[in-house]
């Protein structure tokens, strides 16, 4: 801003004596008197001082001084230039040091993570080559007993071997009778409860010491099932009038319709909500009880399907 003022100044100094110059000054004429005007002819031309020479001369100096004074300035200017030009050079010089700088610690950094990182690659290559070693060592051993145990059974069957097999053979020999019996048992009493239910007989079934009323909770309503997709459902004691009952034969657990209930044929009715505990069996014969729903306990309340139960429904 300093500079600009100075070159305007510089400016007006230039102009203001040329316009000077140029303009005219104008003059002043006498009249001429009464005495005079008799004796002597009149003048027709007026007298001019030499005003605009001299505001000429001073201007022309005034505008030499001006150029001079310019060119001062310019030179002046030139010289902030320069200092100005060369404190650029400087910044620009220690900019580029401080890159440089910059880059030469970011390429040592680099080359320590490189150091570092090649260090660690040594050591899990060296962790790898051992766990090699180790697995090597294991099917060494894994061979070595598959060779042991072939040349076992060539050998043939050592006498402890033989004495335990031999004890296995008589327990089983002693439980086979007990087993036999069991499944015996349970197939009767099956075939008895089948028996006892399509004859209609509801005394026989209001034994609580046998057959307990049991009913489905609303949580069996969300048809949970196992890892085997078998239906898991909750089943809680209730009133005699509930929907199904639970007998154990063997530490074995059954489950058929309430006969004992009056609301038996509702009962029969709505098994067909839960094909999974009661398959319905359409025929042109007798309705009937085919087959008890197997139950196995899984925790509580809640109980495996494990095998369905079959009803015979006459058409």
């Amino acid at each position: 801003m300093k500079r600009l003022s100075l070159i305007m100044l510089v400016l007006l100094i230039s102009v203001v004596p040329r316009v000077l110059a140029i303009t005219p000054i104008p003059t002043l004429s006498k009249k001429p008197s009464p005495s005079t005007t008799s004796a002597t002819p009149t003048s027709t031309s007026n007298e001019t001082p030499p005003y605009p020479l001299i505001f000429g001369i001073l201007g022309t100096t005034l505008g030499i001084s001006s150029i001079a004074l310019t060119l001062w300035l310019l030179k002046q200017l030139q010289q902030s230039n320069g200092r100005r030009l060369d404190q650029l050079e400087e910044a620009d010089r220690k900019l580029k040091r401080e890159i440089l700088d910059s880059i030469k610690k970011l390429i040592t950094q680099t080359n320590k993570e490189k150091e570092l990182n090649s260090s660690r690659i040594s050591e899990l290559t060296q962790e790898l080559l051992n766990i090699k070693a180790s697995i090597t060592k294991n099917y060494q051993e894994i061979d070595q007993l598959k060779q042991e145990q072939n040349r076992i059974k060539q050998v043939g069957i050592s006498t402890s071997y033989q004495k335990e097999l031999t004890e296995n053979r008589t327990n089983i020999q002693i439980l086979e009778p007990k087993i036999i019996s069991e499944v015996d048992n349970t197939s009767k009493f099956i075939d008895e409860i089948i028996s006892e239910f399509n004859q209609g007989n509801k005394d026989y079934f209001r034994d609580k010491n046998k057959f307990q009323p049991f009913a489905l909770t609303p949580k069996s309503q969300e048809g949970q099932r196992d890892a085997g997709f078998s239906l898991i459902i909750e089943l809680e004691s209730s009133s005699a009038d509930s929907s199904y009952l639970k007998t154990e034969i063997n530490k074995q657990n059954w489950l058929i319709p309430n006969i004992t209930s009056m609301y038996l044929s509702k009962i029969l009715t709505n098994l067909d909500k839960y094909p999974e505990i009661f398959e319905m069996i359409n025929t042109t014969e007798i309705s009937g009880l085919i087959k008890l729903a197997k139950l196995r306990s899984i925790d509580g309340k809640l109980w495996q399907i494990e095998e369905p139960g079959q009803l015979s429904r006459q058409q």
